[in-house]
């Protein structure tokens, strides 16, 4: 399950990391309070389950409160397309009215599970920020990579090691400790699938800031912590994938004209492989 930016950054306020001030606005009067609030300049995030909204034109720096009113009417109603979208786009609900931060340096930080090895890996990179993909594409080595143990969990050394091994600044290693452990805490807690900071700012004043967060939690695991159901946003999801959840039934929606019903990875492997390979598509 997917939650937005303002709740991932919520529960990450709640552990002790730090985020930007200001809140999540429905409508446009909200996002024009908020930004008053915050003096006027803030920014004005489109808040769906995707990234690459920067880039679609979801993310806008403004400088008075009465322009954060202008850009959250253009966005909420609207749907927003990017990369990861799909043709459809996704409906903009609501948008994240935050104050600006000053970046001096950008880390990227994640923590997921690695099903080949059944550990959890920790990511790390000096080199945070919007091109992280391509960066692990073309310089894979700037990432630096941690494999935990999930019954002994992330040890102190393995973090200060992976933070010196990415060679984070010495005056900062110790405030990056602490996120780290603490994003571990969640991830553990929540059951999470990723739990990411992209980029985890170092702003002008020496700061550790989450400036953008994206966290999942695994679907099976959803019962051990009822209230983060509530946090869930089913106008962001398919709507024969949100029915299909209610009935409890794990369904994916293909592009193909060739329904599948199986039991198994393996075997809804193999459906489609014949499938695909008579003709059609599922």
């Amino acid at each position: 399950m997917r939650i937005h930016e303002y709740q991932a950054k919520e529960i990450l306020s709640n552990f002790g990391i730090k985020i930007p001030m200001g809140g999540n606005a429905k409508n446009p009067e909200e996002a024009f309070d908020l930004a008053v609030e915050l003096g006027g300049r803030c920014v004005v995030k489109a808040q769906v389950y995707s990234g690459g909204r920067g880039k679609a034109g979801g993310v806008k720096l403004v400088e008075k409160a009465e322009e954060s009113k202008v850009e959250a009417s253009r966005l909420i109603g609207s749907r927003l397309y990017t990369g990861q979208s799909g043709p459809n786009g996704l409906l903009v609900s609501s948008v994240l009215i935050e104050e600006p931060v000053n970046i001096a340096g950008e880390i990227y930080i994640s923590i997921l599970p690695n099903p080949e090895t059944e550990t959890h890996i920790v990511m790390l990179s000096n080199f945070g920020g919007v091109d992280i993909e391509e960066l692990a594409e073309k310089s894979p080595e700037k990432i630096k990579r941690c494999e935990i143990d999930p019954v002994y969990g992330l040890m102190d050394y393995q973090a200060r090691d992976l933070i010196y091994a990415a060679g984070i600044d010495i005056g900062k290693r110790k405030a990056l400790f602490q996120v780290l452990s603490r994003m571990y805490e969640i991830y553990s807690k929540y059951y999470c699938s990723l739990i990411e900071i992209n980029p985890l700012a170092i702003t002008d004043i020496g700061d550790l800031v989450a400036a953008d967060a994206k966290i999942l939690f695994d679907d099976d695991a959803l019962y051990k912590n009822n209230e983060l159901l509530e946090l869930r946003d089913i106008l962001q999801e398919d709507p024969l994938e949100s029915i299909a959840r209610e009935h409890n039934i794990s369904y994916v929606k293909l592009d193909g004209d060739v329904g599948c019903l199986v039991n198994g990875a393996g075997l809804a492997m193999a459906t489609m492989d014949v499938t695909t390979s008579s003709g059609s598509g599922p």
